[in-house]
């Protein structure tokens, strides 16, 4: 599928996909997230706080569903990589 979408920004930005699966009975609640596409107005960096701050609270929720979805991993090192990389994920979108 194709999606258009007009943009109307002043300043510079990014763009990404968001999508969410049909929620199925049983299973937890999925979504997916493409990386960003950055739209640089000037050369300048993106920075908006807000937006950041918005991701890391989502992030935060996602993870903990993730605790206690009770996920199967192979050993328990593959399921402390995973949370290790997911904390320090949070820990930079936390970051000003």
């Amino acid at each position: 599928p194709t999606l258009t979408a007009s943009i109307d920004n002043a300043g510079s930005c990014w763009v990404a996909a968001r999508v969410r699966a049909r929620d199925e009975q049983g299973e937890p609640e999925l979504w997916a997230h493409t990386n960003p596409v950055y739209l640089l107005r000037d050369g300048r960096p993106v920075r908006l706080a807000a937006a950041r701050q918005s991701v890391a609270a989502k992030w935060e929720e996602q993870l903990a569903a993730f605790r206690a979805a009770g996920i199967r991993f192979p050993d328990e090192a593959r399921r402390r990589e995973f949370f290790d990389m997911a904390e320090r994920a949070l820990a930079e979108l936390k970051r000003p």
